[in-house]
């Protein structure tokens, strides 16, 4: 391997080095609301959420659950399901984080069923 020669070894130590990436001193609220339950009440939420699907749709398949927030500040939380039933179509469901009802309208954010099998 050849030296470096001695410019290049001054232009080397002339780059910027970018500093390392700092947490942010304090979370938004809606981060910190994002985090907020304790794994039990979490599991539990879920518990009662899986349990108004498999009844609405027996057979169904649950692609994805997410919590979300349905606000800017994070003060009204939501899960997102994303569920395959037998007839093919994807469906989005959404409860409210608090009661574990389920959102519908303007309230859910998007349309119940927004996916046809092709």
């Amino acid at each position: 391997m050849p030296p470096i020669r001695p410019s290049l070894a001054v232009l080397l130590l002339a780059l910027p080095v970018p500093a390392p990436a700092q947490p942010t001193a304090t979370p938004s609220p809606r981060e910190c609301a994002l985090r907020e339950d304790a794994p039990l009440e979490a599991a539990a939420a879920f518990a009662t959420i899986l349990a108004k699907i498999k009844a609405r749709f027996p057979d169904a398949h649950i692609l994805k659950i997410e919590r979300t927030a349905l606000d800017l500040e994070g003060r009204r939380l939501a899960y997102e399901i994303k569920v395959l039933p037998q007839d093919g179509r994807i469906v989005w469901l959404r409860f409210d984080a608090r009661t574990l009802e389920q959102l519908q309208g303007d309230a859910a954010g998007r349309p119940e069923r927004d996916c046809a099998p092709s």
